[in-house]
């Protein structure tokens, strides 16, 4: 039973990680055009954009995706030990 929770939370955390790479990059877009009033920088491989916007898009996209990603696992954490009584497998 304490292998399927390990299983389970990590599975958990992976979901997460990924809903907010994918949130974090959608709010950035939105946030980018109206801002610049273009549209945003999605794809960091075509040579044609200016290298400036797209390294400032990912800087702002993956720091949004890292604190939409911390208040997702402090959340799963909260419910996981609501449900379980127990603190998450490997979270001391």
């Amino acid at each position: 039973m304490r292998d399927n929770r390990v299983w389970l939370w990590r599975v958990a955390n992976l979901g997460l990680a990924l809903l907010a790479g994918k949130a974090a990059q959608r709010a950035m877009g939105v946030v980018w055009a109206r801002a610049t009033g273009t549209a945003a920088p999605l794809d960091p491989t075509d040579r044609r954009q200016e290298l400036l916007p797209v390294l400032a898009f990912g800087l702002g996209a993956g720091a949004l995706a890292g604190v939409l990603r911390a208040i997702a696992h402090r959340n799963a954490a909260f419910v996981w030990e609501a449900i379980y009584e127990e603190r998450p497998p490997g979270v001391d």
